[in-house]
């Protein structure tokens, strides 16, 4: 207060305080309340609002005692019920007519924990002074800077409002009791619930540039309708953890998605399970907090300071972490986004209202009763005003007699309301906008998903009569891949078989095909940190050309004899045979191509749910004077070595220093074998035919099918647009065609090589151009 003793330190309608005034005021009342305490000692303080009570607030805090705000507005006894839980040595009151009321404290007994009385934290002033030494935890505070007091007198965070303001020179603007609002047009910065924003106009509010929010969830609709022309902090914590422990800034510079933001300085957020282990990204977890912000505990309450303070395993020692009881997940930006509660603890206009106080108190006050249930209805903010019924009835009346009568009057000008067809127009002559099954299957299958707003699997049905149907399934390879929708379709045919049989709700069937083990296990065994810092995917355009081919049963037969003389798998092969087709586009004996890697390595893992793949880059280096035999055991020693020793794609590319790129990645050809299932389920709902959709999902790929161990190899060979151009993907299934024959044909890689060159110089002559490729 010395350094800025002539600027305005409070301010109402009608009268001011500089800072040296109001040292003046501070000095006279806590001369008098250290005569009456010691350092320590709990002084409870009937908040109105008023400049006195500010000089209350600041009083106490200066004499070295704990300030317990009691709002006047509270019923009676619950203000004698907090002074009592608090063990206040002194109640002070702002004006001495207030006092009526209050003299019979001494005869208030304490009520059980279990009749609903308030739990007190206790605000360490550390932890209060960490918060406010940022600029975000001051509400940007500076001299001259007006912030105003919008908030509940009773509310921990109104504590943020008043001592931002005057620790640093800055202007705390008091609310009119009359008008509540009126003074938000001229302040600088607010804080407020989301509830109270909803109903305010930002247009009518344009000084403001600095808007914190807190006390409840934040929804992404009233955010956009603020963010322009200011800032806006969502803010997150519980009073438990002093104020706000997250924060997150938003601004008109990028439009973001809500969220909690990360913590406050010398404050740490833990994302827990049930057994309080990490949970990986993106997996739901309850927030637990950790750092010099936490409070000692609940003042008188050791039973509930030891259920929700916990040791914090996490860095040992003395530490303790606040167990929230919220639940929310971490995202891949490092910010946290709030989910919601799984308690009875809801927050109500800002304010924390735990249901089952209210349960234990209504059953103190009406014991006959033997049970009661307390719940919060979603829209339910006042009682229905029946009075009113009447009233908004006699409203709708007259709204609909003034349409009827402003329609007679349009209708006398024009008549055009009359111009559409009078008689029914015969069902041959309306346009039929129904999707044959060709048309709705090439929709199905190219349709992109928008998961921001759908669901990750979808399931669309096609009649085609009253007893013959199509369902087609959608599934993202986010969530999924071969192995789950197999397991997906499994699971469907029990059910499907049960409902037909019509012992569907029978309990061994309800738990049939229910996995012990799922997906959210297996990410907390292979999740680590170093994910947290992995580079985002760059979008690409997936268009591309499809082609595809079944191989001569003769071919298929001679290459599947060659794999079991040799013991060669067929994606050893096939990496042999792409191998040498891609000296048709650039000779080099030096290659390196990807392959699918299943992560389905751990116990239980074999039909789980959910997308466990990555891929793996198999390098091969050969020479023209090799045997076909030693080129395929230098294709296989490749296969396997690369295979035993994977790591994570991400984190190869990431130590390789490569950023994500359509032009620049690690190798741009992928070659995958599905070899026939000798055990697949036979599903016995449906028929199931294989659809691929148009575009490439890689730069190059060569796909192979095996039906079944005795049937051909069906070959879909696709390729991006960016990389090959028509006449070069034409030259390279060309080249690979001829390769496979060449192999059948037992021939040496120097005859291979030279076939396949020839054949490209052919083909180049044919397509008058020259073969050229970026790849």
């Amino acid at each position: 207060m010395s350094c800025f003793p002539d600027l305005c330190a409070v301010s109402t309608d009608s009268r001011s305080l500089s800072y040296r005034e109001l040292s003046c005021f501070l000095g006279v009342v806590s001369s008098q309340i250290n005569e009456l305490t010691q350092r320590g000692d709990v002084i409870c303080v009937i908040s109105d609002g008023t400049i006195e009570w500010l000089v209350a607030i600041l009083a106490v805090i200066q004499s070295g005692c704990t300030y317990c705000p009691v709002d006047v507005k509270l019923p009676r006894a619950r203000q004698h019920c907090m002074i009592e839980s608090a063990s206040a040595k002194v109640v002070l009151f702002p004006r001495a007519n207030m006092r009526t009321g209050y003299g019979f404290l001494g005869d208030v007994k304490a009520l059980d924990e279990s009749k609903g009385v308030p739990k007190a934290v206790q605000l360490a002033h550390k932890g209060i002074m960490s918060l406010l030494s940022c600029p975000e935890g001051r509400l940007y505070s500076k001299p001259g800077w007006r912030i105003a007091q919008t908030l509940s007198l009773g509310f921990d965070c109104c504590v943020l409002e008043v001592l931002s303001a005057t620790c640093f020179g800055g202007t705390l603007v008091l609310k009119d009791v009359n008008d509540p609002l009126a003074h938000l047009n001229k302040v600088d910065a607010m804080v407020s619930t989301p509830s109270l924003l909803a109903t305010l106009d930002p247009e009518d509010y344009r000084n403001l540039q600095v808007v914190y929010l807190l006390g409840e969830a934040l929804h992404q609709n009233l955010l956009d309708k603020w963010r322009p022309g200011r800032v806006v902090h969502n803010c997150y914590g519980p009073a438990e953890c002093t104020l706000f422990a997250t924060f997150k800034c938003f601004d008109d510079a990028a439009h973001e998605q809500v969220s909690i933001g990360r913590p406050t300085p010398r404050t740490r957020i833990y994302m827990l399970d049930k057994k309080q282990r990490p949970v990986p990204v993106g997996v739901k977890g309850e927030i637990y907090i950790s750092g010099i912000q936490v409070t000692p505990g609940y003042r008188n309450n050791a039973v509930q300071t030891a259920s929700a303070f916990l040791p914090d395993l996490h860095v040992g020692g003395s530490q303790k972490m606040f167990r929230t009881g919220d639940m929310g997940h971490l995202m891949r930006d490092g910010n946290i986004e709030y989910i919601g509660r799984e308690d009875d603890l809801f927050k109500i206009r800002g304010f924390r209202v735990d249901l089952g106080d209210i349960e234990a108190s209504i059953l103190a006050l009406a014991p006959d009763l033997d049970n009661i249930a307390v719940v919060v209805a979603a829209s339910a903010d006042n009682l229905i005003k029946t009075a009113m019924l009447d009233q908004a009835f006699r409203e709708f009346v007259q709204e609909r007699e003034v349409f009827l009568s402003r329609y007679k009057q349009v209708k006398s000008r024009a008549n055009f309301l009359e111009t559409s067809s009078t008689h029914r127009l015969p069902s041959s002559t309306l346009p039929n906008t129904e999707l044959s099954i060709d048309e709705f299957l090439h929709a199905a299958r190219n349709y992109r998903s928008d998961l921001a707003n759908e669901q990750p699997v979808q399931a669309l049905l096609y009649q085609h009569s009253l007893t013959e149907s199509t369902l087609v399934i959608l599934m993202s390879h986010l969530v999924g891949d071969a192995i789950t929708m197999n397991v997906f379709l499994n699971s469907l045919a029990v059910r499907f078989q049960a409902l037909s049989r019509r012992v569907h709700t029978d309990p061994g069937c309800l738990s049939a095909g229910r996995q012990t083990h799922t997906y959210i296990d297996w990410t907390v065994w292979s999740a680590t940190q170093e994910y947290l810092s992995a580079e985002s995917h760059r979008p690409r355009s997936y268009t591309g050309g499809t082609k595809s081919w079944t191989l001569p049963s003769s071919l298929s037969n001679s290459l599947q004899h060659l794999c079991a003389d040799i013991s060669l798998s067929p994606h050893q092969l096939m990496l042999a045979a792409v191998t040498l087709a891609t000296q048709a586009l650039r000779p080099s004996q030096d290659i390196v191509m990807m392959a699918p890697y299943s992560l389905r390595t751990e116990p239980l893992t074999e039909e789980l749910a959910g997308c466990l793949l990555d891929r793996v880059p198999i390098r091969v280096k050969w020479d023209r004077q090799q045997s076909l035999l030693e080129l395929l055991r230098a294709v296989q020693q490749s296969s396997q070595t690369a295979i035993a020793h994977a790591v994570p794609y991400a984190s190869l590319c990431k130590a390789l220093q490569l950023p994500p790129s359509l032009t620049n990645s690690l190798a741009e050809i992928m070659v995958t074998f599905h070899p026939a299932s000798s055990d697949e389920t036979r599903r016995s709902f449906g028929q199931p035919f294989n659809l691929r959709p148009s575009g490439a999902k890689f730069p190059v790929l060569f796909e192979f099918f095996q039906q079944s161990p005795d049937e051909t190899i069906t070959v879909f060979f696709e390729h991006d647009d960016a990389l090959l151009s028509g006449d070069d993907s034409e030259a390279l299934m060309s080249a690979f065609q001829l390769v496979l024959q060449l192999i059948a044909q037992h021939q040496t890689v120097h005859e291979i090589v030279d076939s396949v060159c020839r054949e490209a110089r052919i083909l180049t002559k044919h397509l008058n151009g020259p073969v050229e490729s970026h790849f």
